[in-house]
């Protein structure tokens, strides 16, 4: 699954913000998210993701980042993957 850079920017906010959720809430989300058409189980997060994820963390433990609710996180995966896929359609026609 290849995503967009405006996917990607958007998914880097949301990991920013939530990067202090309990363990629970992302599971959540994450099932959720893996009911969309477009879940890839074979996704594999590369060693540049994982330094960004940290880097990400270490900005909500020092404060510099706020975190979201997890409805609003919810919120804004959900229009990112709506765009995404409008665009793919877009694309397609």
């Amino acid at each position: 699954m290849t995503l967009a850079p405006e996917q990607i920017k958007e998914i880097d906010k949301i990991i920013r913000k939530t990067a202090v959720w309990p363990v629970e809430a992302i599971t959540l989300l994450i099932g959720r998210l893996a009911c969309s058409r477009n879940y890839d189980p074979d996704f594999e997060i590369t060693d540049e993701q994982i330094a960004e994820i940290e880097r990400c963390i270490e900005e909500v433990e020092s404060g510099k980042v706020k975190p979201l609710t997890r409805e609003e996180a919810e919120a804004k995966v959900r229009r990112a993957l709506e765009r995404g896929v409008a665009r793919v359609k877009r694309h397609k026609k």
